[in-house]
């Protein structure tokens, strides 16, 4: 019969908590009890206590690891055989499971079978540190037990997943540059995703676009438009249309145009701005001043344009 037991990972873990923990604490409360000279009645009371109880620990260890053994499971393609010790064991056929008397409970990266016998409960867990654990699950999977407790394996998450991704990756394909569709009311692509509602970040290894949604518009890729706080201009007086480089800023789109209305910092930045034809449309709370005229415009260090970019979008966002 095949066999799935407890992992030598887990074995290790085990030892070191005691190596490094119980045993150290038997040896200290053992020689401040009876050894160190300057310890008071009180002091020595007190570990003394603490010899037995860590002590019983390290006792009960050993006696359970090499008398009767850790839990381990013993199958074939009709039986599976769960030994709680070397002199405790329950035989079971696999279509028994689930039964009345053995129940299977899916928990983190394994299975807890809870057995009732002979007036006992008993609790086996078993998961992917255990040696033999993937030959079992599979074996769980050919007798129906996963399908009769509702429980998927690991290659059905990553069939699953691949799935999703394939479809995901057809979608992006056919629609590369998709819009949602626009809601009712009077409103405007969003000038933060750009209408997609999401903004998108691709992994290189996966091949596909990521990202979570858009906090401007709410993932509907549209935000209203309230007219007094647009106002167009020529698109003849558009300056200079760019994004910011600085990472610091996030890859803000932006305009440099010349304000038509204004007697002082006629150069202006805009962050919130749509194209119409001969004309484009910009809000008025995602703009800023940047100087009065072209020759200063001119002389202007790119960082100061991208902080005043940024600080445009901030105030918009505000």
């Amino acid at each position: 019969m095949k066999k799935c037991t407890i992992g030598l990972f887990s074995k290790i873990i085990t030892f070191l908590v005691f190596a490094v923990f119980f045993i150290p604490l038997t040896g200290i409360c053992f020689y401040i009890a009876f050894l160190y000279p300057q310890a008071s009645q009180e002091e020595r009371l007190l570990f003394l206590a603490g010899v037995p109880m860590f002590g019983g620990l390290i006792a009960f260890a050993i006696y359970r690891t090499f008398y009767l053994g850790l839990v381990w499971v013993e199958y074939d393609m009709e039986n599976v055989i769960f030994h709680y010790s070397r002199k405790e064991g329950y035989r079971f056929r696999w279509e028994e499971i689930p039964g009345n008397r053995m129940q299977v409970e899916r928990a983190g990266g394994g299975y807890i079978f809870y057995i009732q016998g002979n007036g006992k409960k008993r609790k086996i867990p078993l998961n992917r540190l255990s040696r033999g654990y993937k030959d079992f699950e599979k074996t769980m999977e050919l007798m129906g037990v996963l399908h009769r407790i509702g429980a998927k394996t690991q290659e059905e998450f990553k069939r699953d997943a691949e799935k999703v991704f394939e479809q995901y990756q057809k979608y992006r394909e056919t629609y590369t540059h998709s819009v949602q569709p626009k809601p009712e009311g009077d409103s405007v692509v969003c000038p933060d995703c750009q209408g997609k509602g999401l903004h998108l970040k691709k992994l290189p290894l996966l091949k596909v676009d990521v990202g979570k949604v858009c906090k401007t518009c709410g993932g509907s890729g549209y935000v209203p438009v309230y007219k007094s706080d647009f106002v167009e201009i020529p698109a003849g007086n558009i300056v200079k249309e760019s994004k910011t480089q600085n990472p610091n800023y996030c890859d803000k789109q932006y305009i440099v145009y010349i304000s038509p209305g204004d007697p002082r910092k006629k150069i202006r930045v805009n962050t919130y701005y749509l194209p119409q034809e001969e004309k484009v449309r910009i809000c008025t709370h995602y703009d800023r001043g940047l100087c009065d005229t072209l020759e200063e415009y001119e002389k202007l260090p790119i960082e100061y344009i991208e902080e005043q970019a940024y600080g445009s979008w901030m105030d918009g966002a505000r």
